[in-house]
């Protein structure tokens, strides 16, 4: 067996708004971004782990954006696309529509271990990569959880639930590939040790009856890829275990985080990670302090916006959503001043807010 080259993303939220204001145009000039990086990259898998929607009932300009991105697929590299639902998706609005899906070689897995054991074939029938693609999982579709026992004992319940579904997952891919075959898992959910945020704490306890050690998903899998948390990183543990992270800045604490494609390449029995950054043509800028300092940084703010941030770009930037905290008593009318001058200038205002207020 040759190489394969795998990309992994989850988190996309697809019909995502910030502040009311709608943000097609962001999720249009990420496909751009995206397309290219698979045109350059070539991959033969992509592994998408859950929340490809914002909603469980998209809207219809979420819609068309999930059908354009098929539509897409269709002409690439990709041998195979792997979906899995996460919290916010409904499985219904991705399983849409059948045909597309057929055509763009894309299988969105379902909640038993049957349909959640998917297996890449060479061309003669041989499996290449078997992959436990399981979708978020909450206490009822786990075997052996009782919502009428303590938290504590809950949370144990759940945790060798989950892990007796990827082992009847694993038992599923099993049947038809054998030790040779690289196996993969999928997840969306917390595990105890990572960071939701870059500069936060690795999480313990982070709604507990939704966490799931490492050592839940087994020792059978070379990889697992997960969703959930926003802020792409690595989990501590014996296997590489690993949260993609949104590719796009979704809200203002996003815009510390690095947002990547995860690569893996498997050749033989050897697994190599890399991250492919993913360009961000909108920022989310936060300014503090005084009004007449930032009544220049808006001006700033504007000039990068239409220069551009990224050379070579695709596409320009777009303009950034920008929020102003002042650390000096204003009025409502010179606060709102500042506002309707940040949108003079094309920028995207979300709101102001006076930090001296708490204090009088």
């Amino acid at each position: 067996m040759g190489a394969l080259r795998i990309f992994h993303t989850a988190d996309w939220h697809l019909g995502k708004t910030w502040e009311g204001i709608d943000r097609t145009r962001d999720f249009e000039v990420f496909l751009d971004d995206f397309f290219a990086l698979v045109s350059e990259r070539r991959p033969d898998v992509l592994l998408m782990s859950g929340d490809i929607f914002d909603k469980p009932d998209p809207t219809p300009a979420a819609r068309e954006l999930w059908q354009t991105f098929l539509r897409r697929l269709k002409d690439t590299s990709l041998r195979l696309t792997v979906v899995t639902a996460g919290n916010h998706d409904g499985r219904a609005p991705l399983a849409e529509p059948e045909a597309l899906l057929q055509a763009a070689r894309v299988i969105v897995a379902g909640k038993r271990a049957p349909e959640e054991a998917i297996l890449l074939r060479d061309e003669d029938g041989s499996p290449l990569l078997g992959i436990a693609a399981v979708p978020f999982l909450c206490e009822a579709d786990v075997p052996g959880t009782d919502p009428t026992l303590s938290t504590e004992a809950r949370c144990e319940r759940f945790q060798e639930g989950v892990r007796l579904h990827y082992e009847a997952v694993y038992r599923e891919l099993s049947k038809e590939a054998d030790q040779s075959v690289p196996l993969i898992a999928m997840g969306h959910l917390f595990v105890p040790g990572s960071k939701p945020r870059p500069d936060g704490e690795p999480t313990s306890d982070r709604n507990p009856l939704r966490n799931a050690s490492v050592t839940a998903f087994g020792d059978k899998w070379c990889y697992i890829a997960l969703g959930h948390i926003h802020n792409g990183q690595t989990v501590p543990g014996p296997i590489p275990t690993v949260y993609s992270g949104s590719p796009l800045s979704l809200t203002y604490n996003h815009d510390r985080y690095v947002h990547r494609i995860a690569e893996i390449t498997l050749d033989g029995e050897t697994l190599t990670q890399t991250d492919i950054p993913v360009p961000q043509r909108r920022r989310f800028v936060t300014l503090t302090g005084t009004a007449d300092a930032i009544r220049g940084e808006l001006a700033e703010c504007a000039s990068r916006s239409a220069e551009g941030v990224l050379p070579p770009a695709l596409t320009p930037a777009l303009p950034p959503f920008v929020r102003i905290r002042l650390t000096e008593p204003v009025t409502k009318d010179s606060a709102l001043a500042l506002r309707a001058l940040g949108e003079s200038l094309g920028l995207l205002m979300t709101d102001v807010t006076d930090l001296t207020a708490a204090e009088r």
